[in-house]
Formats: structure tokens, sequence, C-alpha cells
């Protein structure tokens, strides 16, 4: 029999990335950690609870050990909901940042494109390029910075569901 010492690495790679890696109940505890703190930020908050097929839907009210207690969207109720055996967890949130972004990107191209084309109805010469490339920039700067504010006013009015976890 050969001894093949060039795999006695690869074996040592392979059991030190399974002994570091977390088991199955140390991964459900993280899991309920990270989502307690996430919910602890957000009290009061609009929560979609998914365990089990089933959809619970309220306002969170607190975060006790491993259990979440809603009030319940329907009928005002409150409702338990034990963390480690929810499937997928969501809050309400409004889109500021991308009512921004997409503002920014709307005003700049909008004003920009409007600010060079009223420089070169203006221009009487040859010799305007540099002024109109000018009003240009400064018009598209003042629509990036006039549009993400109306698209962040905006987007914060869209409230949409952001999944939380896991």
């Amino acid at each position: 029999m050969t001894r093949r010492p060039h795999l006695a690495p690869v074996a040592a790679l392979i059991a030190l990335s399974l002994a570091t890696r977390p088991a199955a109940a140390q991964r459900v505890a993280d899991r309920s950690t990270d989502l307690r703190a996430q919910l602890a930020a957000l009290p009061g908050s609009a929560v979609r609870v998914s365990r089990g097929g089933a959809l619970v839907e309220g306002y969170a009210l607190n975060v006790r050990g491993d259990t979440l207690l809603l009030r319940a969207a329907d009928d005002m109720s409150t409702v338990a909901v034990l963390l480690s055996e929810t499937d997928t967890l969501w809050t309400r949130k409004g889109n500021a940042g991308r009512g921004a972004a997409i503002g920014a990107v709307l005003g700049g191209l909008g004003l920009g494109a409007f600010g060079v084309m009223v420089g070169s109805g203006l221009c009487e010469s040859s010799s305007c390029g540099s002024d109109i490339a000018e009003l240009g920039i400064l018009s598209t700067a003042v629509g990036l910075a006039g549009g993400a504010l109306v698209g962040a006013v905006a987007g914060s009015f869209v409230r949409t569901w952001h999944r939380l976890g896991p």
C-alpha cells in the first residue's frame, strides 16, 4: 500500500471546516437571537410571521425570551409566537432610500437635460460650449438633490414588507 502524503492537508482542511461549522441547534438559537434583537428595535411596528404554512399579521408588542407577542391585526387579540418555530418574519417599512435613488436619477437627468436645452437656446455665438456644459452640470446637481429629497419623502409613504429572517 502506498502512502499519499498530499491528501493529508486536504483531510485536515475538511476536518477543520466541519469542526468550525455551527451545529443545527446553535444555528436556530443564533437565528432566534438575531430576530429578537431586530424586533426589540421595532416596538409597535407591523409584523408578518409565517410558521407551519400559516401567516399571522399584527403589531409587535414585546419580545420575551424566544416569544414574540403580537397584537393581531384582524381581531386585536394578543398572539404569542415562538421565534424558533417561525419560517419567515417580515416587517412593514417605508422605502425612503429607494425613493431617493429613483428621484435623484430622474431629477438629475430631467433637470440636466433641461439646463442644456435652455443654455443652447440662449446661446447666440459658436463659443458657448463651456457655458452650456457648466449650466448642464449645475442643473444636474440641483436636479439630483431636489429629486432625492422629493423621492425620499414620497418613498417613505410607500410601505412594503421587508424580510427580517430567516
